[in-house]
């Protein structure tokens, strides 16, 4: 809250918040393609926060508002963009690797897809252990450890991935077939 406060007493719009994060995302993701897997995680948390004072920003100052939302949502979805690219690019030599990252960042998208989906039809589904804020603490909590671990936890970061998004498309299916949230 103090620093919702500072930002209000700044008169730091929510919107701007949202775009500093889009430019901050590119610090983490040069470290990754450097291969300074600490440095990135370390760079990744700090300035995803962000990426949670932005709405709390807009609800402290009662201005939230579908514009607001939409940006968030879509400079969100580039800045996953923009990290996944990096390691992609670093992993390119280890085609198991470069495959799991690929799928990986695929059902991301795909999580955050489908709950605005089921959204856009009247339903709500965040089903799942790997919400966008548990993605992006999961990814900079192995970074810390270096290259090495990293890249072993993204065979568990893939099967969390992609059980999240199945979970998630069985949900929506259920709410439906039956005609109710989950």
């Amino acid at each position: 809250m103090p620093v919702i406060k500072l930002l209000i007493k700044l008169n730091v719009s929510p919107n701007l918040l949202t775009v500093m994060g889009l430019f901050f995302v590119f610090v983490p993701a040069y470290f990754y393609l450097k291969g300074y897997f600490k440095l990135a995680g370390i760079f990744y948390i700090l300035f995803s926060l962000f990426d949670t004072l932005d709405g709390e920003l807009a609800r402290e100052k009662g201005i939230q508002n579908p514009f607001g939302a939409f940006l968030d949502s879509s400079l969100d979805r580039i800045q996953e963009g923009v990290i996944f690219g990096a390691l992609i690019y670093f992993f390119r030599e280890n085609q198991v690797l470069l495959f799991l990252l690929y799928f990986s960042f695929l059902f991301s998208f795909l999580i955050s897809y489908s709950r605005a989906r089921a959204e856009g039809l009247g339903k709500t589904v965040k089903t799942g252990p790997m919400d966008r804020s548990l993605r992006i603490l999961f990814i900079s909590f192995f970074s810390l450890f270096g290259k090495k671990i990293f890249s072993y936890s993204i065979y568990v970061f893939f099967i969390l991935v992609f059980y999240t998004f199945l979970l998630r498309t069985y949900n929506v299916y259920k709410i439906f077939k039956k005609g109710s949230n989950p």
